[in-house]
């Protein structure tokens, strides 16, 4: 009995090393997080949202501790550095350290098990002990030390308290089947986080769309479209859209077909995803002439909604819009199109 009270001694001195030092928010304001949906922008808030650090409160709520194996050997205070798959400005990360190493195939096949009921995205990391650096999970490695990262934030909105509250439990389960102590991120903090930047993306989430219509109002031919977008630099993806790439191989913009409605006959549509294309892509410049040269090959015309001719001056307002959305995401740190960008605004 005393031996192993020394050893819950030990482990708990060990965790509070490890994990009593709670990593700075980095999103500031207090603003409700308005509704979001795919696409479009929500209206945004009076007091704008940063993704600058914000200053640390005097006092920090501790993170949650279940520990499933009290008394046995635990491996020496872990690295809290960032690994190559989280990000804590969008993920709320757990760490799971077990009593022994697992194989990771193991780990995953547990893990996609218990976690089969959460809608969010969950990104899986483990310690190597010989360079003491958070990793991608290789299958063939053991690890005795993992972290799991849940993303908060996505083009639905972000997570709720009854999605956090299920991811929770399936972790509590998995550090039970694997015999490991798991140190959760405080529910509230989490929370507070994800509505912080469910703000700042809906206000820079826009999409830029240009109406092309036939002149004589008849509906486009498919295979002629397809014909003049090949040309144009674009390929056929599984969607069902053209998209053009850019060198790099990222997107810079893709062609789909509209839906006719009542101001508008069957259409084709040219759209910048303002938040997921790279500067670098495509300008607005370029996004607004391959509207107009792909209007021309096929025999139509560049309209708005209403389904008039779009003036110049319209197109020049919404380029300014365009460049200000990029140099404010620039400025926060999340650049247009980077592997953060992508995950957030899927």
């Amino acid at each position: 009995f005393l031996f192993n009270r020394l050893q819950e001694s030990k482990v708990r001195r060990r965790a509070e090393r490890a994990f009593g030092e709670k990593p700075a928010d980095i999103l500031l304001g207090e603003t409700t997080a308005p509704a979001r949906s795919h696409g479009g922008a929500a209206p945004p808030p009076k007091a704008e949202p940063t993704m600058a650090p914000p200053a640390i409160p005097e006092a920090e709520p501790p993170a949650e501790r279940i520990d499933h194996n009290l008394g046995l050997p635990m491996p020496p205070a872990l690295p809290t550095g960032a690994g190559p798959l989280h990000d804590p400005r969008v993920d709320g990360i757990a760490t799971l350290v077990m009593s022994a190493a697992h194989p990771a195939e193991a780990i995953l096949r547990h893990a996609e098990a218990l976690l089969a009921e959460v809608e969010r995205p969950v990104r899986w990391e483990g310690l190597d002990e010989a360079t003491e650096q958070w990793v991608v999970l290789d299958p063939n490695e053991s690890y005795q030390s993992i972290r799991a990262g849940l993303q908060l934030v996505d083009r639905r909105g972000q997570i709720t308290d009854a999605e956090l509250t299920r991811a929770f439990a399936c972790l509590q389960e998995l550090a039970g089947t694997l015999a490991g102590e798991l140190h959760l991120p405080s529910r509230t903090e989490t929370l507070r986080t994800a509505q912080r930047i469910d703000v700042f993306c809906s206000a820079v989430d826009v999409q830029i769309g240009l109406n092309i219509v036939k002149r004589d109002g008849s509906a486009f031919v498919q295979t002629r479209v397809r014909q003049v977008a090949e040309a144009s630099g674009c390929v056929l993806g599984r969607d069902g859209r053209f998209h053009r790439r850019a060198p790099n191989g990222g997107e810079s913009f893709y062609v789909a077909h509209l839906a006719p409605t009542p101001k508008l006959a069957a259409a084709l549509t040219v759209v910048l995803d303002v938040p997921r294309v790279p500067t670098a892509n495509t300008s607005f410049e370029a996004f607004r002439e391959f509207a107009f040269q792909l209007a021309r090959s096929l025999d139509g015309q560049v309209v708005d909604d209403n389904g008039q001719p779009i003036q110049a001056a319209a197109l020049d307002a919404i380029g300014l819009e365009v460049d200000g959305i990029r140099a404010r995401m620039t400025a926060e740190g999340l650049d247009p199109g980077d592997a953060i960008a992508l995950r957030v605004f899927a």
